[in-house]
């Protein structure tokens, strides 16, 4: 399945191809709805060669564009991903650098990478006392999950006014039937029954775990059924749900919840499925809510 070609809901890929040629684009979207598979389906489709590099809170600017090493008579300049992707592209590469994870690193990371976005296209290495300017063929892309890090300490009015923002949503349900048919070549029944879980776990569940199930977890899901070592309740407990939450008591509610909507076997689970005692998880936010 690494071929994976992204699927639109409506018109995602057209904005981004429409955007990325006259700014810098920031994908926003939950965990799983397409942001990377987007990305690498543009790279291929307009023949770029993708940098990838992905944003954690340890992160700095001398990792982006490179730092001196010392040596045995004298320290040596190394690029980083960044620097590098610029060289390429000055020397009539066609190159998308991608930032995954932009939201979780540091703020003066992004502040280092404003001259590069906005109309200068330039980056600026002092320490070398060089700059370089990319052609018009570079293209940066980072992708975030507004549900992740802190947005408003991570990045600034500045970098956000720099770029243009396009929102990646989750695919209907029939879309996303039919891709996970068309890559794992599972029945239909089967597809549906796997997106229906989605769908709850995105919706009625999503208030007590932090994120529902993506295209992603799905595909591995349908995939892993494939196999046909496991039933359809051992995929979905095994690899969806024990994905999405560690907590012990709001698991037993997920499940309980999932056989009160006819998508588990009250028998597949016995000693953690107790639909007549165990409250689902409406019953769970309306006490919460009281409390």
């Amino acid at each position: 399945m690494d071929n994976i070609k992204f699927v639109s809901n409506s018109n995602e890929m057209e904005k981004l191809v429409f955007f990325s040629n006259i700014s810098p684009v920031l994908l926003s979207g939950p965990t799983g709805s397409g942001k990377t598979t987007m990305v690498h389906t543009y790279a291929r489709d307009k023949n770029y060669d993708i940098v990838t590099v992905t944003g954690d809170p340890n992160m700095t600017l001398s990792y982006l564009v490179g730092n001196f090493l010392p040596g045995v008579e004298k320290a040596t300049w190394i690029d980083g991903p960044l620097t590098n992707a610029c060289r390429r592209s000055i020397n009539g590469e066609k190159i998308l650098f991608y930032f995954d994870e932009i939201s979780t690193c540091p703020s003066d990371v992004l502040t280092g990478l404003h001259s590069l976005l906005d109309h200068r296209r330039t980056l600026f290495l002092p320490k070398l006392n060089e700059r370089i300017t990319v052609s018009n063929d570079f293209r940066f892309i980072g992708s975030f999950n507004p549900e992740y890090g802190n947005l408003v300490n991570t990045i600034s009015p500045a970098f956000w006014q720099r770029c243009i923002r396009l929102h990646v949503p989750y695919l209907s349900e029939q879309l996303e039937i039919e891709l996970i048919t068309k890559y794992t070549h599972i029945s239909t029944e089967t597809a549906k029954h796997l997106v229906r879980v989605g769908t709850l776990t995105r919706t009625k569940l999503r208030n007590i775990i932090v994120e529902g199930a993506g295209t992603r977890l799905l595909l591995k899901a349908a995939q892993s059924f494939k196999v046909g070592y496991f039933n359809l309740d051992n995929i979905i407990f095994e690899i969806i749900l024990q994905s999405l939450t560690t907590q012990e008591e709001y698991l037993k509610m997920i499940v309980n919840q999932l056989v009160l909507e006819g998508l588990m076997d009250p028998n597949s689970y016995p000693d953690i499925i107790d639909v007549p005692d165990q409250p689902s998880a409406e019953a769970f936010l309306r006490e919460y809510a009281e409390d």
